[in-house]
């Protein structure tokens, strides 16, 4: 969950050529002018910022727990070559809470909204993603 529970989202990382990690994902978003999912991704241990409430209930939770689930089980089917099974995507933004004025990719405007984007590309030197 981002931004207090209003956006719910769904991040598939597997080990294609190419696209990125995490981190990568997240510094593609940040590139690109988006919000910054993860300020303190980088932070050692005790360095984070002060614990921020989520707002989200238990449903809207519920409803991004079951499309992660859904996501999961298609990846593996996808994988074993059910092509009824391929996801739209690698990067699920759920609208819980839209607000105007978001960067997009968050910028959706009704509630229950998915969109689903394509995973960025590894960065250069990237020490997850390229071979030792």
């Amino acid at each position: 969950m981002l931004e207090d529970g209003g956006i719910g989202e769904l991040l598939r990382l597997r080990p294609w050529r190419d696209r990125g990690c995490l981190v990568c994902q997240r510094q593609a978003l940040g590139d690109a002018g988006s919000i910054d999912p993860e300020p303190a991704i980088d932070s050692g241990y005790g360095q984070g910022t002060r614990h921020r409430p989520m707002t989200a209930v238990g449903a809207e939770l519920h409803l991004v727990g079951q499309l992660a689930a859904k996501a999961a089980v298609a990846t593996i089917l996808e994988r074993h070559g059910s092509a009824d099974q391929k996801l739209p995507g690698d990067h699920a933004i759920v609208s819980l809470r839209p607000q105007p004025g978001r960067a997009a990719p968050f910028d959706l405007t009704r509630a229950e909204t998915i969109r689903w984007r394509r995973g960025a590309a590894s960065i250069p030197g990237c020490p997850t993603c390229e071979d030792p």
